[in-house]
């Protein structure tokens, strides 16, 4: 799997880690990456493995990417690309890409199905919404807004 990190502190519960990738992960387990950036501030996203590898299946795998979480009192809201399928959410609400107004608290998974075969990725909850984060302007985004500092944006199931 690929992932994508903004911090050089990368772990992995099963696999290698080598640059931006974790190879060597046996089939049917699941993999918690963990970005910490040092300075008490971690975040870790746990993706769960596909039930065979592509192509034994008789269906395309989604490439799933799930970004870091933005805080938003005492909600959050992440968002998500996917190539293919359909989007899933535990707790949320679906807007576009992006799942809003998650309570604070409640983990995430957001699941990509096309057919039989399904791509899902963990979002642990922000552990203080309430936090103070510096106000800053994301261009894609075009608006301002306050997010939590965290430590691994993004990362893809390959």
């Amino acid at each position: 799997m690929t992932f994508y990190s903004n911090v050089a502190n990368i772990t992995a519960s099963a696999g290698t880690v080598s640059g931006s990738r974790v190879t060597g992960i046996p089939l049917g387990t699941s993999v918690t990456i963990t970005a910490n950036n040092g300075a008490n501030c971690a975040q870790s996203l746990t993706v769960s493995p596909p039930a065979n590898c592509p192509g034994s299946g008789g269906c395309t795998y989604p490439r799933l990417t799930v970004g870091q979480p933005v805080c938003s009192g005492s909600t959050w809201s992440v968002s998500f690309t996917t190539d293919i399928g359909i989007i899933s959410v535990n707790a949320g609400t679906v807007s576009g890409n992006t799942v809003l107004n998650i309570p604070v608290g409640t983990n995430l998974t957001v699941t990509a199905t096309n057919a039989l075969c399904v791509s899902s990725v963990n979002v642990a909850s922000p552990v203080n919404a309430m936090y103070h984060a510096p106000i800053r302007r994301y261009p894609s985004a075009g608006r301002y807004v306050r997010r939590m500092e965290r430590a691994l944006t993004a990362y893809i199931i390959l």
